[in-house]
């Protein structure tokens, strides 16, 4: 690991550690499992070729092969590597902006990818809105055991059923805009918040999430 190659190459008839044991270690190994392999065997055939891939390899070349039609394959794996991984980095650096983004701005947020948002995802802000720890589940949809009970819901003076909660409206595809809704808890104490609602598109269109907003305006 010290010296740590960009590739590996392995040979699926190698004795001792064929190359499907070597390419097991190795996408079992948390320091390793992003690096691509390309497996060398003399087992020709579709079958054979989708056994390799099936087992997590990058790449399969069956011998006998020219030394250019390596060097094109590992050129090309290492290519896809770095592409990998220069997304990879990315989406880490973006999913940091927006985890400080949602610690810093002093509103509740909600995530859920569930179409009946049994479980929800809260930012600090959120959690100290309904006074309840930091990754406790929100959701009044959830299933009875893990849903919060010292809370309701309130809208005109109604009480709302879960699935008329703004955020479990949006991960059915409506967008809630500006709606005022009175939290009550059970020691008697309310307040008020503003809440904005919208689903989460996929690619295709489709909802694939939901994510919420509120503020208290109580004052």
């Amino acid at each position: 690991r010290r010296h740590r190659p960009d590739l590996v190459l392995s040979d699926v008839m190698m004795p001792g550690l064929d190359g499907f044991g070597l390419l097991s270690a190795i996408r079992s190994d948390q320091s390793l499992r992003d690096m691509p392999v390309i497996l060398l065997s003399a087992r020709a055939g579709e079958e054979a070729r989708a056994e390799g891939l099936d087992a997590g390899a990058d790449d399969y070349l069956t011998k006998p092969f020219s030394a250019r039609e390596l060097l094109a394959r590992v050129g090309a794996n290492l290519a896809m590597a770095r592409m990998r991984r220069e997304a990879a980095e990315a989406l880490r650096a973006r999913t940091a902006e927006l985890e400080t983004v949602l610690e810093t701005v002093p509103v509740g947020v909600w995530f859920t990818y569930d179409r009946d948002a049994s479980r929800t995802y809260g930012n600090r802000a959120a959690a100290r809105l309904l006074r309840m720890n930091e990754g406790d589940n929100a959701s009044l949809s959830a299933p009875e055991a893990e849903r919060p009970t010292h809370f309701r819901a309130f809208r005109n003076g109604t009480e709302l059923r879960p699935e008329q909660l703004p955020l479990q409206r949006a991960a059915l595809g409506e967008a809630v805009r500006g709606e005022e809704q009175e939290i009550r808890f059970d020691d008697g104490s309310s307040i008020v918040i503003l809440v904005q609602a919208l689903p989460i598109r996929d690619q295709g269109g489709g909802v694939a999430g939901a994510i919420c907003a509120a503020t208290d305006i109580t004052e």
